[in-house]
């Protein structure tokens, strides 16, 4: 690449000045080994394809290399994930002259709607996702530790009473405190 087609900038102090500058951006190469997080989000929520190149097949699994094969997973761009240098080098050829065909801005304006309306952008499913798990760890706990009594809201699936709660074990509380009294 030429030095004329490199440019370095120093920071720009607004998140939106920031944003715009990815406007004049193609294709956002992912970091390797270390992958990125906040970049990938950046790029994909400004509409420019971000490419990655992950963990191959069999290889040790590292969080911070895979990071960003998690995001286009996730927003279903699995085709912008590789696994080899040679298919990295081959998929950013074939990307650089996709990206000069007349439909590349729709496909930017689809990138970004692909992120929006993906299970990534989505907090309150998230949370559903979080709360069934700690439900189920909750349940586990107990059917594993058959000393603590169960309650009954934890077993249905349903709320659990606050005076149910006060009376579950805290092993955070000193001992004597061991059940919390509702007030």
């Amino acid at each position: 690449v030429g030095a004329d087609r490199i440019e370095l900038m120093s920071l720009l102090p607004l998140p939106s000045q920031h944003l715009q500058i990815y406007s004049e951006v193609d294709i956002a190469l992912d970091a390797v080994p270390y992958s990125g997080t906040t970049t990938t989000t950046e790029a994909l929520l400004m509409g420019v394809p971000v490419l990655t190149l992950a963990s191959a097949p069999g290889a040790v699994h590292v969080h911070a290399q895979n990071v960003s094969a998690t995001i286009l997973k996730c927003i279903g761009r699995g085709d912008l994930i590789t696994r080899t240098y040679q298919d990295f080098v081959d998929r950013a050829v074939t990307l650089a002259d996709e990206v000069r065909r007349p439909e590349a801005s729709q496909a930017r304006v689809q990138l970004r709607q692909q992120l929006l309306n993906s299970p990534f952008c989505d907090g309150p499913g998230f949370t559903r996702e979080v709360e069934a798990f700690f439900h189920s760890a909750v349940v586990a706990m107990y059917a594993t530790n058959p000393r603590d009594r169960v309650p009954p809201g934890v077993t249905s699936g349903g709320a659990v009473p606050d005076e149910e709660l006060m009376k579950i074990h805290n092993p955070f509380l000193p001992a004597g405190d061991q059940h919390l009294q509702a007030t």
